[in-house]
């Protein structure tokens, strides 16, 4: 145990155990190099981004929680984050951002296979005549 309390984890072998952090370095890589493939970032600007997309994407979701407990639901619809944005952002940039979402949105759905649709008629049996 440190001196100010926090017990770091330490594995079977001895060695410190690696923080479980998720971050998002990784999509804005990607997204900027489909923009700009030949442009760099640095270390220290890659980390403020992961902290900017980070911070907005809780304060979306606990707005969208505020709207869902408005709403008496217990869970969060689609609905309610796309309220959340309207709610967050100004007019123009709050339209652009539910427009891009709906775009992924279905361009995630479109990614799996369609479902087969169940026909409600029954085919006629074969080889017999009424």
């Amino acid at each position: 145990m440190e001196s100010n309390g926090v017990v770091k984890s330490i594995s079977k072998r001895g060695r410190k155990k690696k923080k479980n952090y998720k971050s998002n370095k990784n999509f804005i890589l990607k997204s900027l190099k489909s923009v700009a493939p030949d442009l760099g970032i640095k270390e220290d600007a890659l980390r403020l981004m992961d902290n900017l997309v980070e911070k907005q994407c809780v304060s979306i979701i606990v707005k969208a929680s505020e709207v869902s407990r408005h709403n008496d639901y217990s869970t969060i619809l689609p609905g309610h984050v796309d309220d959340a944005i309207k709610l967050l952002y100004p007019k123009e940039m709050a339209i652009y951002l539910s427009r891009c979402a709906n775009e992924a949105k279905a361009k995630y759905m479109s990614s799996f296979p369609p479902k087969a649709e169940i026909s409600t008629s029954f085919p006629e049996p074969m080889g017999r005549e009424l």
